[in-house]
């Protein structure tokens, strides 16, 4: 259940950190933050960049991890351009792992995202959505299921 409330926050908060900065400065990448903040048992940590970067013009990228003894750990990603766009995180409890991935095409308007969950028993749920409409196709490849999804028309 806290990784319901950790992974939104934790996504949230990387993606200001992450978010390229609007004043004026020399062309290159900077560290723009820089935290840790925790004991053996509880905390998180963070560290972010921004700035330009040829030939992607304007980016931002960001990173974090969280951990608490007897209840879970993780961490995410966030990283954006003018052309794209990621948000990610992951969530480890003791019987289940949970990873979600958001991907944003800026220029073509289209964006998807990857949600998996995963539990000590060996069941798994794989979620894709598109927002440009996509076929899957089912298969099998060296004796495990592979399922490949691509976009209709693009």
């Amino acid at each position: 259940m806290i990784y319901q409330v950790i992974l939104p926050f934790f996504t949230l908060q990387m993606l200001a950190s992450a978010m390229p900065q609007q004043h004026p400065r020399a062309s290159g990448v900077e560290i723009t933050s820089l935290a840790k903040n925790g004991t053996s048992t509880d905390g998180s940590g963070n560290v972010a960049a921004a700035g330009n970067l040829t030939p992607f013009g304007d980016i931002g990228i960001g990173c974090g991890i969280n951990w608490k003894a007897d209840t879970s750990y993780g961490g995410g990603l966030q990283a954006g351009s003018s052309d794209f766009g990621l948000g990610s995180g992951f969530t480890m409890t003791p019987n289940n792992i949970e990873i979600g991935a958001g991907i944003g095409m800026n220029t073509a308007n289209a964006s998807a995202s990857i949600n998996f969950k995963g539990a000590r028993n060996g069941s798994v749920e794989l979620v894709f959505e598109s927002t440009t409409p996509i076929i899957c196709t089912p298969g099998t490849k060296d004796g495990k299921s592979v399922l490949t999804c691509k976009t209709i028309n693009a």
